[in-house]
């Protein structure tokens, strides 16, 4: 078992993937999410980062509720929006939940259509959610999870005003940072947004 008291349609997808038993920084990670706490938290390329993240996200969420988004998932390009979305599908598959994808390569005015009629999880880029959010493409209202997957390229000098921005639209949000080693633009983030987070570092790049 992947881990102990899981959501059990999660659980179901995650024995069909062949998961084997959680490392000590998933459970970690998972845990704390749970929690409802802030995290920053950072381990190596292959530690596992994403698998988890999803699988907190979908345990927490369960199954879909109301029209409005609950939980926004950011990364840093087109091809990770892709990948993640691949991965959530399977990790969602017996359960109801609604995951949206956004990326610069749709119509926007789709896109925001996609959202509006109905969506749990939003999986974006930070610029097109960005740009999203002008033209009132997203109800922030309900986004109870914001989770910044790849951190630590996403947030770089490059991006940071698309992430000031939109961290500054879900004042209420539980954040989640992960990365594979720490950078001056995430501790900032995490020292001016988050409350009292929780620090878990498995990297061997350690700053």
């Amino acid at each position: 078992m992947f881990l102990k008291k899981m959501y059990p349609p999660v659980q179901q997808a995650v024995e069909e993937m062949q998961l084997e038993k959680a490392n000590p920084f998933q459970k970690k990670l998972i845990g704390q999410i749970k929690s409802g706490g802030d995290v920053v938290a950072y381990a190596d390329e292959e530690g596992g980062k994403s698998t988890a993240l999803a699988i907190a996200l979908a345990q927490l969420l369960e199954e879909e509720k109301d029209d409005v988004p609950r939980s926004v998932y950011l990364v840093p390009t087109n091809e990770k929006v892709e990948a993640m979305e691949e991965l959530f599908s399977k990790i969602c598959r017996h359960t109801s939940l609604r995951i949206v994808p956004i990326n610069t390569k749709k119509n926007i005015l789709d896109q925001k259509d996609e959202i509006y009629f109905g969506s749990d999880i939003v999986l974006a880029v930070p610029e097109r959610l960005s740009e999203l959010m002008s033209i009132e493409g997203l109800n922030a209202i309900d986004i109870k999870h914001v989770i910044i997957d790849d951190a630590t390229s996403l947030m770089r000098h490059s991006t940071l005003t698309n992430i000031h921005r939109l961290l500054e639209s879900f004042p209420k949000a539980q954040l989640v940072f992960c990365g594979t080693e720490p950078t001056d633009g995430i501790e900032r983030y995490a020292a001016n947004f988050m409350t009292f987070p929780t620090h878990i570092n498995t990297s061997t790049s350690k700053k």
